[in-house]
């Protein structure tokens, strides 16, 4: 189970690098839903684009580190096996910042996704990890 988790950890901090990819030109009325230049709070104060963007881009760049090293560590490999808790939550908070920051309506699933696994981890304890035997 430890490695199922530490594979999806990976690839959905993976995903997150579509905010700093250029998205495909739109094809009719479905826009690419990543885009850091405007935040639904950030902008709506009145905050200018540049600093909109390098919060967004610090915010997807921790979310994309924090995710991989989690599940690197959920795994056993590279970071200890016991990191991995304190990085996932840290790494789940930062996505979920992010996505609310920079909503899309695409981005629902993987906002339910961090919840998910929020809960998981804080209010019911969860691990992927099996414990030792003693």
């Amino acid at each position: 189970m430890q490695y199922v988790f530490g594979v999806f950890l990976i690839l959905h901090g993976l995903i997150h690098t579509s905010y700093l990819t250029r998205g495909p030109e739109p094809a009719g009325p479905v826009a690419w839903p990543f885009h850091l230049e405007q935040s639904w709070v950030l902008s709506g104060v009145g905050l200018a684009q540049t600093p909109v963007r390098a919060l967004g881009t610090l915010l997807c760049v921790l979310s994309i580190v924090l995710l991989v090293a989690a599940g690197l560590s959920v795994m056993g490999l590279v970071i200890p096996l016991a990191w991995w808790r304190p990085l996932t939550i840290a790494a789940t908070v930062a996505s979920l910042l992010l996505l609310v920051l920079y909503w899309h309506p695409w981005l629902a699933v993987g906002a339910l996704l961090n919840v998910v696994v929020l809960v998981a981890l804080l209010w019911a304890n969860w691990s992927p990890v099996a414990a030792p035997a003693f």
